[in-house]
């Protein structure tokens, strides 16, 4: 087969669900030009795309570790990405964003007047008999009004074509990392395949979302830390890549210290003050004092910092009891 038309022989034959099947033509122009882009690398090279991708993934330091395992794993990446029209993706969009707003509003009002409890919408057993719901949180708000500052989503599509959600993410973020990683491996493997075909840039997502949590502190030029579990867990590399692609410092629990409601990162300059937390642990683990007392990589008097006022929270703690699949009903 020629190199251009690689997908001529795509096997799959179906009336609806298939993103290639179903693209537009200009869509579709993409696929079929990602593809034989990608057998053209792999002739030039003499090699297998997916060893071209590979490369990338060991020089990035990419990898995962599954519970129990002693050893991280590489990371698994295939190098022909999934595509999805500007037109599809805004309609996405759109949706999530309103999902988004609406988690937010549950938030405010679970941790506030608990007006749809008391109104009979909300049944008071899938809050207060959560494991996550948070009861000291009650009463107390983010200075910046926000409870989430990170929403992911787990995302499927129908057989019919339509998107739905799976799974909200509000504790843990898992795979934002992971996406700005499987970019930048598929984009240096690759050369200029993705540019070719005008794929959005995500470097405009990341600066939004530092800039978000930033704009919350409410003090010029803040310094906002990726609070880590440590190195042993699953998804520490995804955490240290983030951190260091958006300049924050990675922080563990031992590296902080709580003093006049303020929280501050030991360094060998002397405490510096710390104005926001991206949290990675889940909130029972954050304040050995004031939730779990055998948490080991919590900081002590943390809850202080929040609750009145010297520390912005992102996720504000408590909103994982939204991930309920109870909720999506």
């Amino acid at each position: 087969m020629q190199a251009a038309g690689r997908l001529r022989g795509y096997p799959v034959d179906v009336d609806a669900g298939d993103l290639f099947r179903d693209a537009s033509g200009d869509v579709a122009r993409k696929w079929a030009a990602m593809a034989d882009g990608l057998f053209s690398l792999a002739d030039e090279a003499g090699l297998p795309v997916q060893d071209l991708v590979a490369r990338q993934i060991v020089d990035l330091g990419m990898s995962f570790r599954i519970a129990g395992d002693d050893e991280e794993r590489p990371w698994p990446l295939t190098p022909m990405p999934l595509l999805i029209g500007a037109e599809e993706w805004a309609g996405i969009e759109r949706g999530l964003i309103q999902r988004a707003q609406l988690l937010e509003r549950l938030a405010a009002d679970i941790y506030g007047p608990q007006s749809l409890i008391r109104q009979g919408h909300l049944p008071a057993a899938v809050v207060a008999g959560s494991r996550y719901f948070a009861r000291r949180m009650v009463g107390l708000e983010p200075r910046g009004n926000h409870y989430l500052h990170v929403y992911a989503v787990d995302l499927a599509r129908g057989p019919h074509g339509q998107w739905r959600v799976l799974g909200d993410r509000l504790r843990l973020a898992n795979g934002v990392g992971y996406a700005l990683e499987n970019r930048l491996a598929l984009a240096r493997g690759t050369g200029g395949l993705l540019s070719g075909i005008n794929t959005r840039r995500l470097a405009h997502f990341f600066a939004e979302l530092r800039g978000g949590i930033a704009r919350d502190c409410q003090r010029e030029s803040p310094r906002i830390a990726l609070l880590t579990p440590g190195r042993f867990n699953q998804s520490y590399p995804e955490q240290a890549h983030l951190a260091r692609y958006l300049g924050l410092p990675l922080v563990e629990g031992r590296d902080l210290t709580v003093s006049d409601d303020r929280l501050y990162v030991r360094t060998i300059a002397g405490p510096k003050r710390v104005d926001a937390v991206w949290r990675w642990i889940d909130t029972n683990a954050l304040d050995p004092l004031a939730f779990d007392a055998h948490s080991a990589i919590g900081v002590p008097d943390l809850f202080d910092a929040w609750a009145r006022g010297g520390l912005e929270m992102a996720n504000w703690p408590g909103v994982e009891v939204m991930e309920a699949p109870a909720f999506a009903a």
